[in-house]
């Protein structure tokens, strides 16, 4: 062995990487037993429950099929919300995870999912070490630093949902690179600071980048006003350490960062990604101040408490609102305060802040809303940063910096003992004992059966979607339940999602991140859609629609549009009477199942749509455009509608001469009708009422109605391009600030 070799084995038997393959193994094995349902199954079950756990593995095989298959991007499909598609720069999909995963794919995509989540939990702690051994100096400290933070309750809670929140490795190794380039400013370490935010930002999305950036800002304002070592944050070497870190960041960053701002400079963007940053379900989503000191919602040893406390402090989004940072975390990190109380601030001030932030708008103790508010609400109010919607996630900076001051306060308790021939025994009981009782407080093992939702999902797929996927047509499908009205109806949206990557057929609807309101406007445009909701909302079929037309053939006419060879049932969504009805209706309209089995029942459009498409009238109106109001009729008071400003509807009036669906679609030349429209209106005050039709890009009057405040009929005579061209009507209040209603909207043909 030569000189060069030697020293290149002497280099590497000094480094720490056995310390650190000894934590990784013992990580993967506590992680092994704790999700032990996923260990026994790893082909056929995911973590997680509801529509998360489907919306997940869907997403991991988007990236590889739009990748790899598709050589398309990422952050569009158009398999999901058919026929318009979906933007999924707001879903919280990881395509870094999904690119790791796909060698694993091979085998099943759900072995894939399980794959990456037992290595999350690995290489979170092995981040977490990374930190931790670089401030205390102490291995034993830093490998419970680790298990602290990826085993967290906050992780746990989190991982079993939400991929953009399982692997965080890099959260800590951000703030790594960032102390290394405080206090050494080695460029080698702005380079690790672009690198842990790129990644973070890949894995987490903009939820991740958004708290290492108020991360990175908080400890520059720390550094300026606490340290006595400011010069460091104020010296050129650290100004141009972090423009090089913004420079690398971007650039490292640009799968995500480029289709995240084009999506932004569109209008509406902000209202899209912050479709639900609403301070009611900012408090939804936030901390109860207890949640810290309750265990978590998914401790299955702890589970018996469900009935009690639980329900309170976890009631609706118990994965959001789980924060507990267990007892034995919380006295070494009080041990560590009380002995180096000058130490310990910079810790104890970063787990404050970002404790407060998960707190949401309102400081809320054992369910109940407060009116003091926190600092998030301040938080909230900043454009274009506010994206995190979930006040809760901000634990996860707080269980990074308790972890830092368990650490420390392990640390103080291994150093008490200074008997040299017993130190590493000590050592060894020491971690040994803190780690266990850490465990026993955070673990997320499904044990029990008094939790509301299961910890795990049995991943089957119904025979139906392989048969759809031999069939070689162009079509799209439709799933009922459709709409998120209820937790099982959540469940079927996500399992139709998951079922396009067996399939390859597109859906009317899905399951998707942040939905914007054309997304919506596709399963509203189905009368079908709403009434199913209705059916399990109210126990009735109803359609509400200021036009009385027969839904049954809008809903044929919508399908038809969007190609929708098929309507799939998903059985487990519905009870017993609910689905009967719904059975029932659909085999009045399509003729029996096509496909039935003990989940799924499936019916054939084509039959439907051809023997009724343009042979009557199908008008239906843009809903957004329309507000239900309520008008005295014989004594009492009925429903009644009023456009908003131009309150639209689409009329396809009927073909008079096709004798077929081909004639009607491919008509030699444009055809006219002569046709009347009926309503009945009634004004707060005396005004005039315009009824316009679209003309090019802008509108044309066809009648001027002088509406009084009694109700009263109106007749408007109009021609109607008849057959697949459509009208586009518009019913427009000369006063927009004086209230008029509308009832009942028909269209009859008229003989000239």
């Amino acid at each position: 062995m030569n000189e060069q070799t030697r020293n290149l084995v002497g280099a590497l038997r000094g480094l720490p990487w056995k310390g650190y393959l000894c934590a990784a193994v013992a990580y993967l094995f506590i992680a092994l037993v704790l999700f032990y349902p996923l260990t026994l199954n790893l082909s056929n079950v995911t973590p997680g429950s509801s529509g998360n756990s489907y919306q997940n593995l869907w997403d991991i095989w988007w990236v590889n099929q739009a990748v790899f298959g598709l050589h398309t991007s990422i952050y569009y499909t158009n398999l999901l919300f058919w026929p318009i598609g979906v933007n999924l720069v707001y879903q919280t999909m990881s395509p870094l995870l999904a690119l790791v995963s796909v060698p694993f794919q091979a085998i099943g995509v759900v072995f894939a999912y399980n794959m990456i989540f037992f290595l999350s939990f690995v290489l979170s702690g092995l981040g977490m070490m990374l930190l931790a051994k670089y401030i205390t100096k102490n291995s034993y400290a830093a490998f419970f630093a680790g298990l602290v933070f990826t085993f967290s309750s906050f992780h746990i809670a989190q991982a079993y949902s939400h991929l953009s929140f399982l692997n965080i490795m890099f959260v800590p190794l951000f703030l790594y690179f960032m102390l290394r380039c405080v206090h050494e400013g080695k460029r080698i370490d702005a380079v690790g600071m672009a690198a842990s935010f790129a990644l973070s930002a890949l894995v987490g999305g903009d939820e991740q980048a958004l708290m290492l950036a108020l991360l990175l800002v908080s400890a520059v304002v720390a550094y300026l006003a606490f340290s006595k070592d400011r010069r460091r944050v104020l010296s050129m070497r650290f100004a141009s350490n972090l423009a090089l870190f913004a420079a690398l960041s971007f650039l490292l960053g640009l799968w995500l960062f480029l289709p995240t701002a084009n999506a932004l400079l569109h209008s509406g963007a902000l209202s899209s990604s912050n479709s639900m940053n609403s301070v009611k379900y900012n408090e939804l989503w936030s901390s109860d101040i207890l949640s810290f000191f309750v265990p978590s919602y998914y401790n299955g040893i702890f589970s018996w408490l469900a009935n009690g406390t639980y329900s309170t402090i976890y009631a609706g989004m118990p994965t959001e609102r789980t924060a507990y940072l267990s007892f034995t975390v919380l006295l070494l990190a009080i041990y560590y305060a009380y002995r180096q109380k000058v130490h310990a601030a910079p810790w104890i001030a970063g787990a404050v802040l970002f404790g407060l932030l998960s707190l949401g708008p309102y400081i809320e103790f054992n369910g109940i809303i407060s009116q003091i508010p926190s600092i998030y609400y301040a938080y909230r109010l900043m454009p274009y940063i506010n994206a995190i919607s979930e006040p809760g996630r901000f634990n996860l900076m707080t269980t990074m910096f308790f972890a830092i001051l368990a650490a420390f306060g392990a640390k103080l308790l291994l150093e008490r003992n200074h008997a040299k021939e017993s130190l590493l025994h000590n050592r060894l009981l020491v971690v040994g004992v803190i780690s266990f009782l850490f465990l026993l407080e955070s673990n997320g093992m499904p044990l029990g059966s008094s939790l509301a939702q299961p910890a795990v999902t049995y991943v089957s797929v119904p025979k139906l979607y392989n048969i759809l996927a031999t069939l070689p047509a162009n079509f799209s499908v439709l799933q009922l339940p459709a709409t998120a009205v209820s937790y099982n109806a959540i469940l079927s949206a996500g399992k139709a999602t998951y079922y396009t990557s067996i399939s390859h057929k597109p859906l009317v609807g899905g399951y998707v991140t942040r939905s914007n309101q054309t997304d919506t406007l596709v399963l509203y445009n189905i009368p079908l859609v709403l009434q199913d909701q209705n059916l399990l909302s109210y126990g009735n079929l109803s359609y509400g629609s200021p036009v009385i037309e027969n839904y049954t053939n809008q809903t044929l006419l919508t399908l038809f549009n969007y190609n929708t060879a098929f309507v799939i049932v998903d059985k487990n969504a519905y009870n017993t009477t609910s689905l009967s009805q719904m059975t029932n209706y659909l085999t009045s309209v399509f003729g029996k199942p096509v496909y039935g089995d003990n989940s799924t029942s499936a019916f054939s459009t084509t039959n439907a749509v051809n023997g009724s498409i343009f042979r009557s009238f199908v008008s239906y109106p843009i809903l957004t455009q329309w507000q239900t109001t309520l008008i005295p009729l014989n004594g009492t008071y009925s429903q009644a509608w009023e456009p908003f400003q131009s309150g639209a509807i689409i009329v396809y009036a009927p073909y008079a001469n096709a004798t077929s669906t081909a004639k009607a679609i491919n008509p030699s030349s444009n055809y006219y009708i002569n046709a009347t429209i009926k309503l009945r209106a009634i004004s707060a005050s005396p005004q005039k009422l315009y009824v316009a039709e679209q003309a090019g890009i802008s509108t044309k009057t066809i009648a001027q109605l002088n509406v009084t405040d009694t109700l009263q009929s109106y007749t408007v005579n109009v021609t109607l391009a008849s057959g697949p061209i459509g009208n586009t009507l518009f019913f427009i209040k000369g006063d927009k600030n004086v209230t008029t209603a509308i009832v009942g909207i028909t269209f009859s043909r008229r003989i000239a």
